[in-house]
């Protein structure tokens, strides 16, 4: 049985996600405090975390950068619940921290169920495919999210890497950029690829000029590694 960590002061709002969640046949494990949630792991690993990004103390995008600084969490999948709209700025904030989407309260039942399966059936797919990759002095290890090039580490936010593994696994193929914000970031396509944009400009610059040349723009479309 999956385990879904939620962390939220609202006692309403935790006990719908929660009745929502063992309907699904998920155990749930619950936590109103950025502090609680980093004691609480300390003796069991979730498979995903909800986390409100209003939280007292540590706020929410803290404690996500927190889980995503620790080796023994920073694998583990984040939404992100919000009391308000999200501001574009807000989310790529978010994403930058490693989280993996995002909802609005109040919010569906179903739709975050959806969005849980799609996020776990993403982390299943890097599971399955944790090879390593080496490409010419550049290797990345799926497994233990780190990146190497001529035997120094090369240091990258969670979707930086994810980024870069799937542009290598689809090395010579030109992925478009609503193609990445989907599989890569998990939210549906809403009218700008600004976030592709930004991380790969930070990518190439952390690769260096000889891998940088290999992450080519294809104009219009998107990107491709050659």
């Amino acid at each position: 049985m999956q385990k879904i960590f939620v962390v939220d002061d609202e006692p309403d709002i935790v006990e719908l996600i929660k009745i929502t969640l063992e309907k699904e046949d998920y155990a749930v494990e619950i936590a109103g405090s950025a502090d609680e949630t980093l004691h609480k792991i300390e003796s069991s690993r979730p498979d995903l975390f909800i986390v409100d990004l209003k939280l007292p103390g540590v706020s929410g995008y803290d404690l996500c950068r927190i889980l995503k600084s620790k080796e023994e969490t920073s694998g583990i999948p984040i939404i992100i619940l919000s009391g308000r709209y999200i501001r574009p700025e807000e989310r790529a904030k978010g994403i930058e921290l490693g989280a993996d989407d995002y909802m609005t309260k109040p919010f569906y039942g179903g739709e975050l169920i959806a969005r849980i399966k799609s996020v776990l059936k993403r982390m299943d797919y890097k599971n399955e495919n944790g090879e390593i990759i080496n490409c010419d002095g550049l290797i990345v290890n799926p497994d233990e999210h780190t990146t190497y090039i001529d035997q120094k580490e090369i240091k990258l936010t969670p979707k930086e890497f994810d980024l870069l593994v799937m542009l290598l696994k689809k090395r010579n193929k030109v992925l478009k950029r609503e193609f990445l914000l989907e599989t890569v970031w998990g939210y549906e396509y809403a009218g700008s690829t600004r976030t592709v944009d930004m991380h790969i400009a930070r990518l190439r610059e952390k690769l260096g000029e000889h891998f940088s040349k290999r992450l080519q723009t294809v104009g219009g479309m998107g990107y491709k590694w050659s």
